[in-house]
């Protein structure tokens, strides 16, 4: 067998007892101990700064002796202070409040009133870590508020695809940011109610509307079963016209318009309607309770909390509405003690009066004295002038006996009359036909028979 066909010779594995350990690193040269620190500490995965403290500890000692100089020697330590019950609730309360306090502003007021009670205070860590121990929602409820508390929770992932088409719906309102002109001439922002196909996001009906109110819910419900059919589910908002819920309804307009007559006619066409007059001299609360006692014969009179209670169980589960003309006159507080009984009560208020109701409710002070009683409000309508329709009607009902003639300054018939024509005839219904000769410039009018031409002339300026 030759050389190269014999096996290598098994290498002889080193004794325990022979190895013989390599130079300390506190010999080497400085360069080479930094270089040699560093190339442990990358290898290892341990911090260069322990390194250094540990060599600092075994230095000069011999090797046998370096795991007893390395073993921790962590003390027992002082006796931990106990802070009183009433110290921690008082720290509690300091620190677990809505204007988010530092803790350690805290700690030095707890340390004040600790020296005057004689009480003993642990460290200021010690008290920290256990205040970081009160569950974390519970610290932002109190210091950050709900909103705070409500962002913690993840937000709701919906799944559309558990229904099928029309098993679900959905309805909300939404008020444009628009101003349009409806037909009636009268300017306001449109509201709409809308319902929704959960499935499948579409639209299914909707109406457009002066205000959002039930009645425009129950047409855009209506719609949409007639087109589609009934849902198995319907989602609804949690608004007062979903509730069908009385409303409080503002209606103004200029004077002459019929804003009166229409809620006396209104009054005598529908039950458990009451209205009251809001005279300069109804100014108080009293003068309210007194005027609404009156009319629905209250007897029992008292102080005022006894009163409006009466009136509260006397209209509590009527549904009633309660008219108020000539709102403009009403203080604030009057204003307070109608919502009160729209609240309490679930009636109905609307409030009668010139352009100066709705501006104070939409004025400057609305976010303050008046943010209440204005989020209520379901329905706003101004009739800055009579309808064409209606001063049509009323010349119809006086035909064959009363005639209209409008002036200008200088003597020249008016084109635009709607306005001028039905502020007259309404003054001739409350004056009488013999008064209403000689009314005053720019109107002028007369009990005349009828003549076609006239007529047919007043009929041409109206259209």
């Amino acid at each position: 067998m030759s050389r190269s066909d014999r096996a290598p010779p098994a290498r002889r594995q080193p004794d325990l007892l022979d190895w013989t350990p390599p130079e300390p690193v506190a010999a080497f040269a400085p360069e080479r101990r930094v270089q040699a620190m560093q190339m442990v500490a990358h290898e290892q995965k341990v911090a260069l700064s322990s390194l250094y403290e540990w060599a600092k500890c075994t230095h000069g000692l011999a090797r046998e002796d370096w795991l007893p100089a390395l073993a921790p020697r962590h003390g027992g330590g002082r006796e931990a202070a106990e802070l009183p019950a009433e110290g921690w609730a008082m720290l509690k309360g300091d620190f677990l409040r809505p204007e988010r306090p530092n803790f350690t502003a805290c700690y030095r007021r707890l340390v004040r009133v600790a020296a005057e009670q004689g009480w003993q205070v642990p460290a200021e860590r010690t008290l920290h870590r256990r205040m970081m121990e009160i569950p974390e929602h519970q610290r932002v409820l109190l210091r950050d508020g709900v909103d705070a508390l409500r962002r913690m929770f993840p937000a709701q992932q919906r799944d559309r695809g558990v229904f099928h088409a029309l098993e679900a719906v959905n309805a909300d309102g939404h008020t444009w940011d628009v101003f349009v002109k409806w037909p009636d001439g009268a300017v306001g922002r449109p509201h709409m109610v809308a319902f929704q196909d959960l499935y499948s996001g579409k639209i299914l009906s909707w109406r457009v509307d002066v205000a959002l109110s039930w009645h425009a819910v129950r047409l855009a419900f209506g719609d949409m079963v007639e087109a589609f059919g009934i849902p198995r589910l319907c989602w609804l908002d949690n608004g007062r016209e979903f509730a069908a819920m009385p409303d409080i309804s503002v209606l103004t307009g200029a004077p002459g318009v019929g804003k009166t007559r229409a809620a006396c006619q209104y009054k005598r066409l529908n039950p458990n309607v009451f209205k009251i007059l809001a005279e300069p001299a109804l100014s108080t609360v009293s003068a309210l309770l007194g005027a609404l006692a009156h009319e629905l014969r209250v007897t029992e009179v008292g102080r005022q909390d006894r009163v409006a209670r009466l009136l509260k169980q006397r209209l509590a589960g009527t549904r009633a509405l309660i008219i108020v003309d000539e709102a403009q006159h009403l203080t604030t507080e009057m204003l307070d003690q109608l919502r009160a009984f729209h609240d309490q009560a679930e009636i109905g208020i609307a409030l009668v009066g010139n352009s100066a109701v709705i501006g104070r409710l939409e004025g400057g002070r609305r976010s303050n004295e008046y943010a209440q009683l204005y989020s209520r409000v379901g329905m706003r309508l101004n009739r800055r002038e009579p309808k064409k329709a209606d001063v049509e009607a009323l010349l119809d009902a006086w035909s064959g006996r009363l005639f209209v003639r409008v002036f200008d300054g200088a003597g020249n018939v008016r084109e635009d009359i709607a306005g001028d024509v039905l502020a007259s005839i309404t003054t001739m219904q409350w004056n009488g036909p013999a008064q209403a000769h000689g009314l005053a410039s720019p109107c002028q009018g007369g009990v005349e028979p009828a003549r076609p031409s006239a007529w047919a002339a007043c009929g041409s300026a109206l259209r």
